[in-house]
């Protein structure tokens, strides 16, 4: 079974990058649709979370970012 993640402080990093939407997805290795709903709060499979991940470290950005598993899933 999957696990899923919440990416918080996008906001924040997108801020801090001072890049254009389209740029910061890029720079963290995601679509631009992907951004717009993890924005609205939905959450992210555990390979877009690591991909998320990966792509901040890179840019010396992952002390901005904040993945977090939810406490409980509904099925």
């Amino acid at each position: 079974m999957r696990k899923w993640n919440y990416i918080r402080n996008l906001d924040k990093l997108e801020r801090h990058a001072s890049l254009s939407n389209d740029k910061l997805a890029a720079a963290l290795g995601i679509s631009f649709s992907t951004l717009r709903r993890l924005r609205k709060g939905m959450l992210a499979s555990t390979t877009t979370a690591r991909r998320i991940e990966k792509g901040a470290r890179r840019l010396r950005w992952k002390q901005k970012l904040k993945i977090e598993q939810p406490s409980f899933t509904l099925k």
